[in-house]
């Protein structure tokens, strides 16, 4: 009987320290890609860390995990790190094409402040894009020159990113074939902030990519990435109850 309350005392601990961490993409519950960049080691490509979900690079040397103390990880021991590169390259997360529902990603997102835009015009320095099964763009959110958020279409969205600080940045779009609207959450020392982005057509009505995207004309990089933790609260709360009913008996 001890034993029994000890074991189960043990396990709530356990799951107390535990978070569901991760770059994720969601449909309803449903899981459709899931990285925490704690593997593989240190400086290698993000080729083998998503389950589920694969990632797609054009750039073998672009994007890699990295557990460097500055700016240091968010959560766990690595993250993200897209280093300049000189041209425009991308890290891509692919999963199961969606025809349905509506699609909830979630990250974190650390621009330094040491990220420039000499033309102080087009230029981005994280761009962050949804892609369809096509791999045509449904809609790209790009960090302005200015830290405001805004479509690659150049819909400034009122929202603003911070400098030397993890940005909790989220998108929920319901796929759709044609126009509509993503709203987009970022999360920072200014607060939540939301905002409406307008799409581009999504001819093939699908989803099926988040694309990590690098402007070559911006300097002063490399910009970082990493999961978002969730306490597993509901773990917490079941195996409370199951410690209730054990002392009953």
């Amino acid at each position: 009987m001890k034993l029994c309350n000890l074991v189960l005392m043990l396990v709530v601990v356990f799951m107390a320290t535990m978070t569901a961490q991760a770059t994720m993409v969601k449909s309803g519950s449903t899981v459709l890609f899931f990285d925490n960049y704690e593997s593989p080691a240190p400086g290698g490509l993000l080729d083998n860390g998503a389950f589920p979900g694969t990632w797609d690079h054009d750039d073998s040397t672009l994007s890699t995990t990295t557990d460097a103390a500055s700016p240091g990880p968010h959560s766990g021991n690595q993250y993200h790190q897209m280093a300049d590169s000189g041209s425009f390259r991308y890290t891509l997360a692919r999963f199961a094409s969606q025809n349905s529902g509506t699609i909830h990603v979630e990250l974190m997102y650390y621009p330094k402040s040491s990220l420039e835009n000499p033309e102080v015009g087009s230029e981005f320095a994280g761009s962050v894009r949804l892609l369809s099964s096509t791999d045509s763009e449904i809609l790209g959110i790009q960090h302005a020159h200015d830290d405001e958020a805004k479509t690659g279409s150049g819909q400034q969205l009122g929202i603003f990113f911070v400098r030397e600080e993890w940005n909790k940045w989220e998108f929920d779009y319901t796929v759709t074939t044609g126009v509509s609207t993503a709203q987009i959450t970022i999360t920072n020392s200014l607060g939540v902030q939301v905002a409406n982005a307008n799409t581009n057509n999504n001819v093939a009505g699908t989803v099926a990519g988040l694309q990590f995207y690098e402007d070559p004309r911006v300097t002063g990089g490399p910009v970082f990435y990493d999961d978002v933790p969730e306490p597993a609260s509901l773990a917490l709360v079941g195996l409370g109850g199951l410690m209730m009913v054990r002392r009953r008996r």
